[in-house]
């Protein structure tokens, strides 16, 4: 599985990396095809301090032709 991180207006530390990756990692016992994450993260500017910070996730997985899952 291949992960990507990307980031806007902000700098990924190695300890956020570490999280994401362990938070990630738990997708695949249930999506067992995923063949690869995207993590978008943000810092926008709002009034509320606790609705600062944002993180997207998305994802592709494999898909089987049905004429091979015999």
């Amino acid at each position: 599985m291949e992960l990507q991180i990307l980031s806007n207006n902000m700098e990924v530390t190695q300890r956020l990396r570490d999280y994401v990756e362990k938070k990630t990692a738990r997708l695949d016992r249930y999506l067992p095809t995923l063949s690869s994450i995207q993590v978008e993260l943000a810092m926008e500017n709002t009034r509320s301090a606790v609705q600062r910070h944002v993180a997207a996730v998305s994802y592709t997985h494999l898909t089987l032709p049905t004429s091979d899952l015999v």
